[in-house]
């Protein structure tokens, strides 16, 4: 968990992998150090970047406002800082197999 995430003064960072155009939109899980996140949204006009801010926020149970993207507006790769959650807590969504759990068990 520790190379997905980082623990600063303002939240967390997470490091995200996007893939647009997806069939469905939700965090898909843990993996190669990221989380994986689709979103059905095209990559055009900041459309993807509104519908991860929006799946993030939703998934983790913060407000939109909470989430921000520091790192990667043009890419699939996204440095997120996530304000008001802290380490701990993030990984609370994420099962033993890197799979994400929407009700944070």
């Amino acid at each position: 968990m520790e190379e997905v995430l980082r623990e600063t003064a303002a939240g967390v960072l997470i490091k995200v992998q996007v893939l647009p155009r997806s069939s469905y939109s939700g965090i898909v899980g843990l993996q190669n150090g990221v989380v994986k996140i689709k979103l059905s949204a095209p990559p055009l006009e900041g459309r993807a970047n509104e519908e991860c801010v929006q799946i993030i926020a939703k998934s983790l149970r913060v407000s939109k406002g909470d989430v921000e993207i520091v790192a990667g507006h043009k890419g699939r790769s996204k440095t997120i800082l996530l304000h008001g959650i802290d380490g701990r807590m993030f990984a609370g969504f994420f099962k033993s197999d890197g799979k994400f759990e929407a009700d944070g068990k």
